[in-house]
């Protein structure tokens, strides 16, 4: 997993957030993901638009594409921008606050190690393997997978903790420097290569 660290160096959030017209102030959660019904953007979607109600200086930033992409740009309120598929997505990540995995299944997520080693809290649905990845209170929250009712109240959450998020992110980026990095994948090897070694010797 060593490619994870080309995620750790981050472009400064003013400069990405500017490009794009969003302010420093904006609240901005997003999303990696292709658009396909298992990945359950459309409650994503739902409690953002709940949150914008109260809150209008925010932004959901989708990036993706597939099959549903339609019928979600029919129900995104305003504020939710789809980016269809990026080859800037460490840029798109610093721009964020917070990041969100609301699959209804998973396994382990190449995004959300993305996200986390980028210093991003998580919010994920908890199904597959994502509470493996994120540590409920610990680098970031978990939801019941389809609860958009739960997941806008993390959103709220967050977004009124500055230093929660920062905790969080902080926490998360350790987690994957220590388990996925380059070391931690050499120290992996070298076990099962130590362990094989064992084996044929007895």
């Amino acid at each position: 997993m060593g490619w994870i660290l080309n995620y750790i160096s981050r472009c400064g959030m003013i400069s990405c957030r500017t490009e794009l017209g969003i302010s420093p102030e904006t609240f901005v959660i997003g999303i990696v993901a292709s658009l396909y019904a298992i990945k359950d953007h459309a409650t994503l979607i739902r409690a953002f638009g709940e949150l914008r109600k109260t809150n209008p200086n925010s932004r959901l930033l989708i990036v993706g594409e597939g099959e549903e992409r339609k019928r979600l740009e029919s129900i995104a309120p305003e504020g939710v921008l789809f980016f269809g598929n990026r080859r800037d997505v460490p840029r798109i990540l610093n721009m964020l606050d917070v990041y969100v995995l609301c699959s209804l299944n998973e396994g382990i997520s190449n995004t959300i190690l993305e996200a986390m080693s980028t210093g991003l809290p998580v919010i994920a649905s908890n199904v597959g393997g994502n509470p493996d990845l994120v540590l409920d209170g610990t680098t970031g929250r978990l939801f019941p997978s389809g609860d958009a009712g739960a997941l806008q109240d993390l959103l709220l959450r967050y977004m009124a903790s500055p230093d929660e998020r920062r905790n969080h992110g902080q926490r998360g980026r350790e987690t994957v420097l220590a388990n996925y990095g380059i070391k931690a994948m050499v120290n992996a090897y070298e076990e099962v290569w130590r362990r094989v070694s064992q084996a044929t010797t007895a």
